[in-house]
């Protein structure tokens, strides 16, 4: 029932044909009614513009931007019916929908769910991209605007906002916004002209932003503050408020919000992929948390990301063909003829040139050609006449320059605007300067000018180092910029590839020739490999600027041996910068590295450097960027495990003034681990009883519980992350945690995508499916992945599937992958290392004597004949002693027992010389050290175990072997992670089974002789026909 009319601005029809009915809703720039359409018997929506904006829409202006609304046809766009003035009053109708608006839904519901959000985003997505199309742009996406209705969402109220905001300034003289506050862009804020879709994407994420974490991405108490925080904070992360927000969300909340248009994403259809997930994530903005502390800036000043600048880079768009002059410019426009003298074509053209000549590379059309055209009065008055002009001079785009007076006399605001011939009627990219009207300082602004094209042109932010810029080439500065890129996603032999391009390209180019060393640094390359960048990097400094310039000679420093000086340099960056991540890895790298041991004021020897404030500071690093669980192979999992070691035999060496050497163990003092240093003969000597065991054992127990909260914290900042749930799932089994390890490679497992990732993740699962006790799951899994690898898998994935292979007992597949991992060792021919790799399989597994024999004197021979001599006793060593060690039992001695070094095959050559007591009391004295210093089975590899408990055996010692075997055996869920990395650890395990089944059985013990056969057997099941006499062993009735 209509209301009465005292409540309804006018009793007369609009236009002559819409009645109004009642009251729906009342915004700030105008009330919407139900109304009747007399002409068509339909309701309609009339909204009525507030009275007191009239003065700014006054000269038609609304009337045709509402009648280009109205051309929009699109099935997420609720279309403008008409529009008209009646009686003073500005209105325009809609189709009357029966629903409600997604702010309603999101009063009912603070957050919604993750789907309903992506899906009404798309669809909005979608009408505003097929707007943008059409060249319209709707300057006020929130959730009034936006209407759900038949389980679609429809986008409301084109056409109202453009011509306000041309109109108006940004808060009108009475009070109204001109747009949103909470989901005004940056550039709308700031009153820029030319305003693109790019503001609209900004709006709809944070309109996706609210709905997901139930508030606006920037809030406070007043408009203009809402607005300043627009303009300064960074964008929020979505997962801080809600953890469950898939990555690739966030990952497209982030960027579609960040402060520069250029640094978003290109259109709405970028925008909407990246919302589904549909692409693969990019360089931008790779840290999830970051955003919310502030952003830590060390590769420049103002540009903030997680790990640097490459955040902010964009997907770069494809060069322009080669042989095409890219740029053409062309002469100016001059609004205010008071600086046409001043500021004459020619010479603003000249100078513009000379502003892009340090970079040669730039594909511009001689100047000479644009003034001779010019001199033969080809002059263009306008954009059209410009794009006319590039083309006459095969340009595919070309920079025009507007000239307009600025808010003074004596100022002039000029635009550079670049355009593309084939569609000049958007520039691709501008930006203006206001600057005093005489020739220095003219001859700034078009530098600067200059500067942000090249940036625009390579696709980098405008708020780059001008370190960046510092070299004639932009081939070094797009491969900088590919460095950064894969360091976003932590791709570190990607970046490293990338910034030795750069310094081919240019080797004075001080930001390749940093970078190149940082990553180089981070890789554990050998220092002599990146060295000479780093000292190169430092010798331009001044190129380089703060701080780049502060970290190349840290860098450089810790290149040369000095420590102690990189690290009070890498404290100087934390005090100016306590966020800087790599200002933390280095500072860890540093004390990590400090070997240097001194005598305290009372004469007690210590460690210049802490380990343990090194592994704060890695702890810290990894707290501030999660995202680097991306490098946990590449480069976390040294750093950690060095300074914070989970098993026993770790040491800690050092070196004193006199060169004298040191070692030291770990061990809980109140709540440091401390590292206390005792004088040693060498570093490979074991010194007794060191530290007390037990304050070992408790200082081990804490680096495993904060190794296990670096993980947590990674995997609760990349749920869905594959390579977070494969970091956490390995630091799990090397803490012995199953539970979690259990978890942790079950998400891994569920997420991993890529096939060396998920091989690798086999390798973990069918690790802790051991640990659990879980044999035959073990072997069904290793059994599948290696059948399904087929007959020829590459060299990585070959050295991957070997240990998984003998694990199971499929000698002959071991030995064949193992020659197809072989690599040409240099020194070493190929053939030789493949023949090696086939021996220490056979001799691993225990069997095949007469081919073990006859593989070991071809291995030897071919040292002796291919390999120069000098080289020989390394090879001989790497190659001859271990399959020497581990086939023993079966064949006997062979080349390595001839002059043996090392206790082990002391011990078994003492057992051919028949004295059994010098070998038994051999390894007694061994294991008598390791008991000493607190160092169980679980710390030494399981072949190591073995071997020595068959020197035991052999010596007579049944007991001692049986026991020695069974304590390694029952610390299975803590074992050494080389039990799946190395072959003879896989082979190992079900040697150690089988024997202990022998033994129980040769002592009349038939149920532990069944128990031990039985999980040999869940491994083996599947064995080839080299294991045959170990399956006849273990077929034999029990006594």
């Amino acid at each position: 029932m209509p209301l009465p009319e005292t409540h309804l601005p006018t009793a007369v029809p609009l236009g002559g044909r819409y009645t109004l009915e009642r009251e729906l809703g009342r915004g700030a720039a105008a009330t919407v009614y139900l109304g009747r359409d007399l002409r068509e018997g339909r309701d309609v929506a009339v909204k009525i513009l507030h009275a007191d904006l009239h003065p700014h829409l006054a000269d038609g202006r609304f009337l045709r931007e509402i009648q280009l609304a109205s051309r929009l046809a699109h099935p997420h766009i609720l279309p403008v019916l008409d529009s008209g003035e009646t009686g003073g009053q500005l209105w325009y109708t809609m189709p009357f929908v029966e629903g409600e608006s997604f702010r309603a839904r999101l009063e009912r519901e603070r957050q919604l769910p993750v789907d309903e959000v992506v899906a009404v985003a798309r669809q909005v997505a979608e009408a505003l991209a097929y707007a943008h199309r059409q060249g319209v742009v709707h300057r006020d996406v929130k959730p009034e605007n936006i209407l759900l209705a038949g389980g679609k969402a429809l986008l409301a109220d084109f056409g109202i906002a453009k011509p306000l905001d041309q109109r108006s300034t940004r808060i009108t003289a009475t009070g109204h916004m001109v747009g949103t506050p909470a989901y005004m862009s940056p550039e709308q804020i700031g009153g820029e002209a030319g305003l693109d879709g790019r503001s609209d994407q900004y709006g709809l994420a944070c309109v996706v932003y609210e709905a997901l974490a139930g508030e606006p991405p920037f809030g406070g108490p007043t408009p203009q503050a809402v607005l300043s925080r627009h303009l300064h904070q960074p964008a929020p992360a979505i997962r801080l408020a809600r953890a469950t927000v898939p990555e690739h969300l966030e990952r497209a909340l982030l960027r579609a919000m960040a402060k520069t248009p250029a640094e978003r994403f290109p259109d709405m259809a970028s925008f909407m992929a990246a919302l589904a997930g549909d692409v693969a994530p990019t360089a931008e903005f790779p840290l999830g948390l970051r955003a919310v502390r502030r952003r830590w800036t060390w590769l420049l000043g103002a540009v903030v990301v997680g790990l640097g600048a490459w955040g902010l880079l964009r997907t770069r768009a494809a060069p322009a063909p080669a042989g095409d002059p890219l740029i053409v410019i062309a002469p100016m426009a001059h609004r205010d003829e008071r600086l046409a003298d001043l500021l004459r074509a020619e010479a603003c053209l000249t100078v513009l040139y000379d502003a892009l000549g340090p970079w040669p590379d730039l594909r511009l059309v001689n100047r000479m050609r644009v003034l001779d055209a010019l001199q033969r009065g080809d002059r263009p008055v306008t954009v059209a006449t410009a794009s006319q002009f590039a083309t006459r001079l095969g340009a595919a785009q070309f920079v025009w320059v507007d000239v307009a007076s600025g808010l003074s006399r004596d100022s002039a605001r000029i635009e550079l605007l670049l355009y593309d011939t084939r569609d000049a009627e958007q520039p691709v990219f501008s930006q203006a300067a206001v600057v005093a009207v005489d020739p220095a300082a003219l001859e700034r602004g078009f530098r600067q000018l200059a500067r942000l094209l090249v940036l625009h042109i390579l696709r980098l932010p405008d708020t780059v180092n001008e370190a960046v810029l510092a070299t004639p080439k932009l081939e070094a500065i797009t491969a900088v910029a590919d460095g950064w890129e894969a360091l976003g996603e932590w791709d570190l032999p990607r970046a490293r590839a990338a910034f030795g391009r750069a310094t081919q390209v240019d080797p004075t180019y001080g930001m390749g020739l940093l970078w190149r060393a940082q990553v180089g640094a981070w890789l554990g390359e050998p220092v002599e490999q990146w060295r000479p960048y780093a000292i190169a990097a430092r010798n331009l400094a001044d190129q380089l600027g703060a701080p780049d310039g502060h970290a190349a000679s840290a860098l450089a420093a810790l290149a040369v041996g000095d420590p102690a000086t990189a690290c009070t340099a890498y404290r100087e960056q934390l005090r100016r910068d306590p966020n800087d991540v790599r200002g933390w890895l280095g500072l860890g790298d540093c004390l990590a590295q400090d070997d240097a041991v001194l005598r305290d004021a009372g004469g007690r020897w210590q460690f210049r450097a802490s380990w343990h404030e090194a592994a704060s500071a890695y702890g810290e690093a990894f707290r501030l960027a999660p995202s680097a669980h991306r490098a946990y192979r590449s480069m976390a999992a040294m750093r950690l495990a060095r300074v914070m070691p989970v098993r026993g035999y770790v040491v800690r060496p050092g070196v004193g003034a006199d060169s004298a050497r040191f070692v030291a163990f770990p061990a809980l003092a109140s709540d440091t681990v401390a590292w206390s240093p005792r004088p040693v003969a060498a570093l490979d000597e074991i010194a007794p009883a060191v530290v007390e065991a037990p304050a070992r054992r408790a200082a081990l127990v804490r680096h495993r519980a904060r190794l296990a909260a670096i993980g947590s914290e990674w995997t609760g900042a990349f749920p869905r992350s594959a390579d977070a749930w494969e970091a956490r799932a390995e630091l799990a089994l090397d803490a012995g945690d199953g539970t979690a390890a259990a978890t942790a490679v079950a998400r891994a497992a569920a997420l991993a995508t890529a096939p060396g990732q998920r091989l690798r993740v086999v390798q973990l699962a069918v690790r802790q499916r051991l640990a659990a006790g879980d044999m035959a799951g073990a072997a069904r899994l290793a059994d599948s992945v290696v059948a399904a690898a087929g007959p020829a898998p590459s060299a990585e994935d070959a050295r991957a599937l070997a240990p998984l292979a003998m694990l199971t007992g499929q000698v002959h597949a071991a030995a064949r992958l193992g020659r197809r991992a072989a690599a040409d060792g240099g020194e070493v021919p190929q053939a030789l290392l493949a023949d090696a790799a086939a021996l220490l399989a056979y001799a691993a597994a225990g069997v095949a004597p007469d081919s073990v024999r006859a593989l070991d004197a071809r291995v030897a021979a071919a040292l002796e004949r291919e390999v120069a001599r000098d080289a020989r006793p390394r090879w001989r060593a790497a190659l001859l002693e271990q399959p020497a060690m581990f086939a023993f039992s079966a064949t006997g001695p062979l080349a390595a027992h001839r002059r043996p070094e090392g206790w082990l095959l002391e011990a078994q050559a003492a057992l051919v010389r028949g004295d059994s007591a010098g070998a038994r009391r051999r390894v007694q004295e061994v294991l008598a050290v390791r008991r000493d210093d607190g160092l169980g089975p679980a710390d030494v590899a399981g072949e190591i175990v073995l071997a020595e408990a068959e020197v035991l055996r052999a010596a007579g010692d049944l007991a001692g072997a049986e026991a020695h075997l069974t304590a390694w055996l029952d610390e299975l869920d803590r074992v050494r992670p080389d039990l799946m990395t190395r072959v003879p650890s896989a082979a190992a395990l079900w040697r150690a089974m089988v024997l202990q089944g022998a033994w129980h059985d040769a002592r009349g013990d038939g149920s532990g002789a069944t128990a031990w056969r039985r999980r040999a057997n869940a491994l083996l099941a599947k064995s080839d026909e080299a294991m045959q006499p170990v399956m006849d062993l273990l077929e034999r009735p029990v006594r």
